[in-house]
């Protein structure tokens, strides 16, 4: 496995059974949690941040468009935060906007871009 623990964001219950499928397919990783939007994931990352860091994910896949927060907000509260675990955060989305792409990775904390729908080759490149 290249990663111990991976997040998984997405509204998308479809999405998110097709992507896990793909991860433990491509021996990404094993250990995924899911979260339907951002607001669950960083009420949990908060909750994590201050314990063992063995906790955290190493993997943070990360839709863009959900309710309650999306991918956008997720990702401005986590500059705000001191994670003391450095992990990957990848942008999975459906969204094709040019301004969506380059606003990605013009972020520090994002590593990889990438659109919708996810296959075994892209998620081998993890």
């Amino acid at each position: 496995m290249k990663y111990k623990s991976c997040w998984l964001v997405d509204d998308d219950r479809v999405n998110r059974f097709s992507i896990k499928k793909l991860l433990k397919k491509a021996n990404v990783c094993s250990n995924i949690k899911e979260f339907t939007n951002g607001f669950e994931a960083m009420n949990k990352l908060m909750l994590l941040q201050n314990g063992p860091v063995n906790v955290l994910p190493d993997l943070i896949i990360l839709d863009l468009n959900m309710p309650v927060w999306d991918g956008w907000e997720f990702i401005e509260y986590l500059r705000e935060l001191n994670i003391r675990k450095s992990f990957k955060l990848v942008i999975l989305t459906a969204s094709v906007k040019k301004d969506d792409e380059n606003k990605a990775t013009a972020s520090s904390l994002v590593e990889t871009f990438l659109v919708k729908p996810l296959d075994i080759e892209k998620v081998s490149a993890l």
